[in-house]
């Protein structure tokens, strides 16, 4: 079974936010390795930097580009995949960004991330984001996604500081929406990761 991890960066209302809005998807066989590696990072830290880590959760917002480059150069060895879909939020030519509600625009992006990682590996077996979505809303994605694919498991909130893979979802969609704003140097890191890519 594989589990897929999600989490969003950025703003996704028009004009009114970020620039570009991306929700990106984390796909891996192991959720331990995901929970080791991160706590191995964190355990470094210190040798690295002269101090401890001492945030209770790694957020991609709250880390300096050094402390960046450690987290994503450190978790080149573990074994994922990125899936993501990403808008320009300020592009007044696309009906996306005109029509609907923050909910549903947020709802649309990350069932386009589950159906590519379903299309890649079959085996996914676990879809786990952070709290954001309700119940009904992830209820009502679920419903539109059986309708294209068998078996799709229930998609599950969690708060992030619980889960490792939410953590490194969060640090790679920083790292995309970063990318599609013209800041390339984080994305080195993580180039090789990514399996497919949907831009509106």
């Amino acid at each position: 079974m594989f589990f897929l991890f999600a989490d969003e960066s950025g703003d996704v209302n028009f004009k009114t936010g970020t620039r570009h809005f991306v929700y990106v998807g984390i796909l891996t066989k192991s959720k331990k390795n995901c929970e080791q590696k991160l706590n191995d990072l964190k355990s470094g830290y210190k040798d690295v930097f002269r101090r401890k880590f001492q945030k209770k959760e790694l957020k991609a917002s709250k880390l300096e580009k050094d402390e960046f480059i450690y987290f994503l150069d450190g978790l080149r060895s573990l074994d994922y995949e990125v899936f993501y879909a990403a808008v320009d939020t300020y592009d007044s030519k696309k009906d996306f960004n005109t029509s609907g509600d923050d909910r549903t625009k947020r709802a649309y992006l990350l069932q386009l991330v589950i159906s590519s990682a379903f299309l890649a590996n079959a085996e996914l077996g676990k879809i786990v984001i952070d709290q954001g979505l309700s119940k009904d809303v992830r209820d009502e994605l679920r419903e539109r996604l059986n309708e294209k694919f068998k078996a799709v498991p229930l998609i599950e909130a969690e708060r992030s500081h619980n889960v490792a893979g939410i953590q490194i979802a969060d640090l790679v969609a920083w790292t995309v929406r970063k990318h599609l704003g013209g800041d390339n140097l984080l994305y080195t890191y993580i180039e090789d990761k990514i399996r497919a890519k949907i831009e509106l």
